[in-house]
């Protein structure tokens, strides 16, 4: 996979992390344009999914980078940030999710 695919990716991620405090800012306060920001980012972040996708990024891993990705850092942002109270057992599928999401991406010829 090139650079630019590489770089359209990390920037999808980005916009979906994004967009993704702007939802829970959104849902915490009801302020419109937190909302309609947050829309946004999501259109940013399809955006450049799909131009990666153009650039030769392969859909199959993809999908489980962005999944390990979006998913560790919406757990850190949630837990750390938003003080969302989170038990053991959940924290232990949490990390499970995540740990079984990152063995799907490894290995194999890319």
């Amino acid at each position: 996979m090139s650079a630019v695919a590489w770089a359209l990716f990390g920037s999808m991620c980005i916009f979906e992390l994004i967009a993704d405090v702007l939802g829970k800012q959104y849902a915490l306060s009801g302020t419109p344009l937190l909302g309609w920001s947050a829309l946004g980012g999501y259109m940013a972040a399809n955006s450049s999914w799909v131009v990666a996708l153009r650039k030769g990024f392969l859909l199959s891993l993809g999908g489980v980078y962005f999944g390990v990705i979006t998913g560790t850092f919406c757990v850190v942002i949630g837990c750390v940030f938003y003080k969302e109270p989170v038990s053991r057992l959940q924290m232990l599928g949490m990390t499970l999710g995540i740990v079984s999401s990152g063995l799907l991406a490894m290995g194999g010829k890319t």
